[in-house]
């Protein structure tokens, strides 16, 4: 009797680690941002940043639509802000929406490595004041759409909660840009790369 129950034990604690299975789906979410300062010891007052300091937000909503498959789509919003020792400030703010394809591959039984293919579409607004007088503001926009791959990794705690980690990402990215200067109305095309300790990004999930 105690042996069966040990084995009922067993299988249960070994099934509690879902598999990455059909039917299910999970919401996961990302939290960044950082600040930092940079002191100047220059006699000539040459203009040069003071403070940065930015914040984004990801949420992310995934369907597995096969075992190891899912497709999903993620919202995210950010925000930067960089002030200048001569008191100019330029503010930016950004919004975009990325449907994608994911793919995991088991590395252990609770480890699994995913990759991300989709598309990203981004709007990023953009504020610059002078404190000139009269104090003059320029506004500029820019718009982009890009397709991504992106690897990551998901590490079970149970069989619904999960960390996980964006490792960065490569992509082709074409953007138009209007302002109320004249070098700001421009577009630009070309390859991305972010990897690197600076691109890796944590975050966590609950799987349904």
């Amino acid at each position: 009797m105690k042996i069966y129950l040990t084995l009922v034990a067993l299988c249960i604690a070994l099934s509690s680690f879902a598999q990455i299975e059909k039917g299910r789906s999970y919401l996961s979410g990302q939290i960044g941002g950082g600040s930092s300062k940079t002191s100047y010891d220059n006699p000539a007052g040459v203009t040069g940043i003071e403070k940065q300091s930015s914040f984004s937000l990801t949420a992310s909503y995934g369907y597995l639509i096969a075992d190891s498959w899912a497709v999903a789509f993620s919202v995210n919003g950010g925000n930067s802000v960089t002030k200048y020792n001569n008191q100019m400030k330029s503010t930016d703010a950004d919004y975009s929406l990325s449907p994608y394809v994911r793919k995991y591959f088991s590395i252990g039984e609770k480890f699994y490595f995913h990759l991300d293919g989709g598309v990203n579409y981004q709007i990023v607004k953009s504020e610059f004041k002078s404190p000139t007088s009269p104090i003059t503001t320029t506004d500029s926009h820019a718009k982009s759409t890009s397709v991504f791959v992106s690897p990551g990794l998901s590490y079970f705690l149970s069989s619904r909660f999960v960390l996980t980690a964006n490792l960065g990402s490569l992509n082709y990215n074409h953007q138009k840009l209007t302002g109320d200067v004249p070098y700001d109305n421009r577009t630009k095309n070309g390859f991305n790369t972010s990897f690197g300790l600076s691109s890796i990004y944590f975050g966590a999930a609950i799987f349904f």
